[in-house]
């Protein structure tokens, strides 16, 4: 049964709760039909607001005390609204507000005084007042593509949930972002069963010592070709993972993966000199408290390869960040780990990022190789970041190398590692390790055909 379905199974009575003031949701939803069948049409707004504080204040204090400071927060809402409005109130510490008479931009106005100016509520059985502060979301139901009862209501819930989403304090419904989030949603739904059936995938590309163009590393780039929306990006991926909670089990599959590849290279002796192979990470991969567990745990019996293995951690991380997971950073590299940064020059906090990481390696943002050549500053970053790079003992990585200029910048910048299209696309597994054969006969001097051989 539905959201929508549950609501029409309730009680539709037409007479508010004795406590609270508020109608149900079956019985806004009948009247708004109503209104449909009278104007052919649903005119006005409904605003979807979810009270934060609302069910802390049922655990503490029980169902009794959490209806008196609804119906507080109902008055207040009402005095805030000088047109004439009707309250609903749902199972989850939401108030649905309907105003017929209202044009878009009043709607707007009164979204943003309510989640902008919270009341502050006194609780009988506390000395210490509530702030209930709210998260809006807003619907203008002429702009709604299913202006129906439902539809209305769904609008303004689509809204609030893009609003949680961007840690807004209120959003308004516009169709773009409606889709948006039902193709999140299924991503979401669906993201579990991919990592199970290994249709999320990860392509390689190389990475070659810009001067011997010996292949030292490979970055692993995640791929999901989704049946409904096609081939999705990476960082889609990973934002509906961070906001799911399902981000460990997204990086529990991919280094799964780099040791699975490892293992198999190392069997047949097929790892080169110096190689790395390089999985991404985010802050809130890092932050999660299970991430060291689950870590340790996929590494038990592979000690042998974490000395091949390089985690690249997003620049994006804050100053906040830092202090949580530096602790974790270094029972990383306690184990053999490398560390990267990722992005290196695109945050305002890059030079704090090496002195409290102490990274083994630095990737130079494509941006700035892509600049440099009309732009001097651009280009003075690609030679300074080399040389202070240099100082500290840490390895470059110009990234994005996509022309052959490019890659004589990347040369005369001093970076040591190059990557991009220029240099190898990202392929599949199979092309992959020819390269890798290729470069373990030139490194060892022994033929393709004496290497050893992969079992079936």
């Amino acid at each position: 049964m539905s959201g929508m379905d549950t609501y029409r199974s309730a009680d539709a009575t037409d007479t508010p709760d004795p406590i609270t003031g508020l109608y149900s949701v079956a019985w806004l939803l009948s009247h708004l039909g109503s209104l449909q069948l009278r104007y052919h049409k649903i005119p006005g707004a409904i605003l979807s607001c979810q009270v934060q504080s609302i069910t802390s204040i049922h655990t503490s204090f029980g169902h009794q005390q959490e209806a008196e400071i609804t119906a507080q927060y109902a008055d207040w809402l009402r005095c805030l609204c000088p047109e004439e409005v009707i309250l609903a109130g749902t199972r989850d510490s939401q108030v649905l507000i309907y105003i017929q008479d209202i044009d878009k931009r009043r709607m707007e106005e009164l979204a943003y005084q309510i989640s902008d100016q919270p009341p502050l509520i006194g609780v009988k059985e506390s000395n210490i007042p509530v702030v209930l502060a709210s998260s809006i979301g807003a619907a203008y139901i002429d702009d709604l593509d299913s202006p129906d009862p439902a539809g209305c209501i769904r609008g303004s819930l689509s809204a609030l949930k893009g609003c949680q989403l961007s840690r807004a304090g209120y959003q308004v419904y516009c169709k773009t972002k409606h889709q948006e989030l039902e193709m999140r949603a299924v991503i979401a739904r669906d993201l579990a069963a991919a990592l199970q059936s290994n249709h999320i995938y990860f392509a390689l590309q190389p990475q070659f010592n810009i001067e011997t163009q010996a292949l030292e590393g490979a970055e692993m780039l995640m791929r999901w070709h989704h049946l409904e929306y096609g081939p999705l990006s990476a960082q889609t991926v990973v934002d509906v993972a961070e906001s799911t909670q399902q981000i460990l089990y997204l990086g529990q599959h991919a280094l799964r993966t780099a040791l699975e590849h490892l293992r198999r290279w190392k069997t047949v002796s097929w790892i080169p000199n110096n190689f790395r192979l390089a999985i991404n990470v985010s802050a809130a991969e890092l932050e999660t408290a299970g991430y060291i567990d689950n870590l340790s745990s996929l590494l038990i019996g592979n000690d042998d390869l974490t000395q091949f293995l390089e985690l690249e951690i997003t620049e994006s991380l804050s100053l906040g960040d830092l202090d949580k997971i530096t602790s974790k950073i270094e029972r990383l590299k306690a184990w053999g780990i490398q560390v990267a940064l990722d992005d290196f020059g695109t945050s305002h906090a890059n030079l704090h990022h090496l002195a409290a990481l102490k990274v083994s390696t630095v990737k130079l943002d494509r941006s700035f190789i892509n600049s440099a050549s009309y732009n001097h500053r651009a280009e003075a970053v690609c030679k300074w970041v080399p040389q202070l790079a240099d100082e500290l003992g840490i390895r470059v990585v110009a990234e994005g190398v996509e022309t052959d200029d490019q890659l004589q910048l990347a040369r005369r910048s001093g970076a040591g590692i190059v990557q991009g299209y220029h240099l190898a696309e990202p392929m599949g597994l199979s092309d992959f390790e020819n390269l890798l054969v290729q470069q373990v006969e030139q490194d060892s001097k022994i033929p393709c055909h004496q290497l050893p051989l992969l079992s079936a």
